[in-house]
């Protein structure tokens, strides 16, 4: 089912129609994430879901204890190959079908996202269970290759925490516009907002991008990269631009009504243009049998408009 958000302002400029955000929580069938209930399932099923075969039990010696171990990962594996697939599909369906090949993706474009080792020089926080502040996905790409969409999907919540907060970016502009008109001219200028350069094992994977906090795209609709870190991002050094650059922050931190709030459950997911979003901090159990896993795809299309 498909829930749109709309919100009306009659002081929105007219040229950004609002078109609000699209949640949509994504169901399938339930899928075990740990080793113990894919055993269980493997041998309940026979031969599995979706073509994964079932878990040969063999001869209780070394050998096929660890025949079934590998069998066991086959199947984990299978699940987790039908799950992207129907990922991508769903996207796909909806329009959206130019994925952004992130640095930590995976084989099928998609990004498993839960505290793991990466293989980079740095550690990125979307892989650790630190809180995630406000920004919209792809705020370091280049101008030619601006993120419009994303997809979450949650396999497994935390234990505990890990909500997420979703604010409209076109809210912001309204909250920003309304208190200073100057701020909104000062975030659209080509040098408001730079990403320094990333450097991985001794080479530069990313130069420095410079370009706007807001941007009209070809269609009209309003764009907006953006993160509220503190560190590896340099803000143009005029009066205005630091203004509205605060505001931001204050807004995030007083909170605003139009503020969604949502702790996803295991088989739901969002949808949605790239509207800004943040992350809290989460506890996954000691034991490693509750661990957050959320998978995500970012696209370089927008969602095609709500229709009524």
């Amino acid at each position: 089912y498909n829930t749109k958000q709309h919100t009306d302002n009659p002081q929105y400029e007219q040229q950004f129609t609002p078109e609000g955000h699209t949640f949509l929580p994504y169901r399938q069938e339930a899928q075990p994430t740990d080793q113990a209930s894919l055993h269980h399932r493997a041998t309940e099923n026979g031969n599995g879901n979706n073509g994964c075969h079932a878990v040969d039990h063999g001869q209780p010696d070394m050998q096929a204890g660890q025949s079934h171990l590998d069998a066991e990962r086959d199947q984990q594996q299978c699940h987790t190959d039908t799950l992207e697939r129907g990922l991508r599909e769903l996207g796909r369906q909806l329009g959206l079908l130019e994925l952004d090949q992130n640095l930590c993706a995976e084989d099928s474009g998609l990004t498993a996202i839960t505290v793991k080792q990466t293989d980079t020089d740095h550690t990125y926080i979307p892989y650790t269970n630190r809180p995630l502040g406000w920004h919209t996905d792809g705020y370091y790409n280049a101008g030619g290759l601006q993120v419009r969409a994303w997809l979450l999907f949650c396999a497994q919540p935390a234990a505990e925490g890990g909500e997420n907060g979703i604010l409209d970016h076109e809210i912001a502009y309204i909250r920003l516009r309304d208190h200073n008109p100057e701020w909104i001219r000062a975030l659209m200028a080509h040098d408001a907002f730079t990403i320094p350069s990333n450097t991985e094992g001794g080479t530069q994977i990313r130069p420095d991008h410079a370009g706007p906090v807001f941007s009209l795209a070809e269609d009209g609709s309003l764009h907006m990269r953006y993160s509220a870190r503190q560190r590896n991002v340099i803000w143009k050094d005029d009066r205005p631009t630091r203004e509205a650059a605060e505001f931001l922050l204050d807004l995030f931190k007083t909170g605003d009504d139009h503020i969604f709030q949502a702790r996803l459950k295991a088989n739901e997911g969002v949808i949605s243009n790239n509207v800004l979003h943040r992350r809290g901090g989460f506890k996954d159990t000691d034991d490693g049998r509750t661990k957050r896993l959320m998978y995500r795809a970012r696209y370089y299309q927008r969602l095609p408009a709500p229709t009524d």
